[in-house]
């Protein structure tokens, strides 16, 4: 799936991370795949499917590992900006402050992720 996503073939990605995310639920072999719907999101969005992209990054939301500390604020970023290009204002706040939450103390290279988060919140906030 990484090489299809590589060589620009989002789809063929999007099927291959579905299939080892199949594979994985069916063999319990380990966490069933808690970043697979984050890498299905790219990959959506590599191929200009906004709508399906927001749909696996939801999901990627919905079920993060315990120890998920980039999939998830990943993910959410996303959403953030997904929605706030859509003028879905409601969605991209809640969005903005889950990963300001999440990221309040992240390491400094992150923080001016979340410098735009709180300047995203504070414009739509107007």
């Amino acid at each position: 799936a990484d090489l299809a996503f590589a060589e620009r073939r989002p789809l063929d990605a999007v099927t291959l991370h579905r299939s080892a995310y199949k594979y994985r639920n069916s063999e319990m072999t380990w966490d069933a795949g808690w970043d697979t719907f984050y890498h299905i999101g790219l990959a959506f969005e590599a191929a200009g499917l906004a709508d399906s992209a927001v749909a696996a990054y939801r999901r990627a939301v919905a079920y993060p590992s315990p120890d998920d500390y980039l999939v998830f604020p990943l993910a959410t970023e996303r959403l953030a900006e997904l929605y706030d290009a859509r003028g879905d204002t409601a969605n991209a706040l809640k969005h903005y402050r889950m990963l300001t939450h999440v990221w309040k103390d992240a390491d400094p290279e992150l923080q001016p992720r979340v410098v735009h988060a709180r300047e995203r919140i504070a414009a739509l906030e107007r």
